[in-house]
């Protein structure tokens, strides 16, 4: 059995590969000097219990689902998939709020 030697040259990569998800708030810029979050990377969220970390990184994969069309996003536990429908009902209540169409 051969092996052909390949030079690094003669890769290529689409750039799809190196675009970077987008949320569209100053997580963007504090997570990342490229700007967004890139694909491929894992992040691990530390905290004390009960200061936001789940409320903050469900609020960021809402945001990069709202900004990356066709993007797909992976939840580790069913938890966090009852709480995505939460926050999902919780911010479309309050930009109805906003709007003034309807109060609290």
């Amino acid at each position: 059995m051969t092996q052909k030697v390949i030079r690094m040259r003669d890769l290529h990569f689409s750039p799809d590969l190196f675009r970077n998800f987008m949320s569209g708030t100053v997580l963007d810029e504090l997570l990342c000097s490229y700007k967004g979050l890139p694909k491929g990377v894992n992040y691990m969220i530390i905290g004390d219990p009960g200061v936001g970390k789940t409320t903050i990184i469900l609020d960021l994969l809402s945001n990069i689902r709202n900004n990356t069309p066709g993007c797909r996003i992976r939840r580790p536990s069913g938890r966090w998939l009852r709480d995505l429908r939460i926050l999902r009902r919780i911010r479309k209540r309050m930009s109805i709020a906003w709007r003034g169409r309807r109060s609290w």
